[in-house]
């Protein structure tokens, strides 16, 4: 598992290669630059499966994309930084009032991710739950994950089996329950709540964080926050991204219910 310092060096090797002028580069240095970085990651023990092998992936794909024809030629009009506006993910930072938030547009879903420290969000021994919810292009819960500090385990709660139409109203879902110790760390009323109610309120949790974005936006009172990591670009553009401020919008009038439950196996209700 990488440490802190591994993840931010990782990060900002990946971002250099993304603000690089292609046309003074060759595929050759392109690749030694990505070869690096890949034995970054395999030295720091990064998960395969994890958020930064996919997004090394992802850059990886682009410069072969680019490369691909050896009579490219870029208009004098076209961006020169090729793989930053070719990446399919584009990663949002900000606040939306008093909440610090991180969205995701990734292809055609959107992440919405969230830290919580328990005691009024005070840091005590590194302890925390980052709460990440997954929506697809009809605002309707795709995913819901947490990661656990300090050991950065990543726990899926909700998996949503995919349905057609992508605007459903009723699905059923896999749930997998968050321990005791932690969920207070998101608010100390859930401790008193059934299994389905928890996870009830953690998915509205999701929704009301992008009504949250959606509300702030409106009034523009969405804030940039004291640092960008890596690639990230500040909140108050994604104004500009009519695909994610429509998920947004739609995921922010929604009001998830669940109906039933049997065992691990839960009904999700719109």
């Amino acid at each position: 598992m990488p440490t802190r310092k591994e993840r931010r060096e990782i990060r900002t090797a990946m971002a250099k290669i993304q603000e690089l002028d292609l046309r003074q580069e060759t595929q050759e240095s392109i690749q030694k630059k990505l070869s690096e970085i890949e034995e970054m990651l395999k030295i720091s023990g990064a998960n395969p499966q994890g958020d930064l092998y996919f997004d090394f992936i992802d850059l990886k794909e682009a410069a072969n994309k680019y490369f691909s024809s050896k009579k490219r030629h870029i208009k004098k009009n076209e961006t020169i930084n090729y793989l930053k506006e070719n990446s399919p993910k584009i990663e949002y930072a900000g606040m939306a009032g008093t909440i610090k938030v991180i969205v995701k547009h990734v292809y055609d879903h959107l992440f919405l991710t969230r830290m919580y420290r328990g005691h009024h969000n005070r840091i005590i021994d590194n302890k925390g739950i980052k709460m990440s919810w997954r929506f697809n292009e009809e605002g309707r819960l795709d995913l819901m994950d947490a990661i656990l500090f300090p050991e950065r385990y990543i726990k899926h709660i909700v998996i949503v089996k995919p349905q057609i139409p992508k605007e459903w109203y009723i699905s059923q879902a896999i749930h997998f329950p968050i321990e005791d110790s932690r969920i207070t760390m998101i608010n100390n009323e859930l401790e008193n709540l059934s299994i389905n109610e928890r996870c009830e309120r953690l998915i509205y949790y999701g929704h009301s964080t992008a009504k949250r974005i959606y509300q702030e936006m409106k009034k523009k009172e969405i804030k940039s926050p004291d640092s960008l990591k890596g690639s990230q670009i500040s909140l108050q553009e994604i104004i500009n991204n009519e695909f994610a401020m429509s998920i947004i919008r739609k995921a922010s009038f929604l009001w998830p219910r669940i109906s039933e439950s049997n065992k691990d196996k839960i009904t999700i209700k719109y």
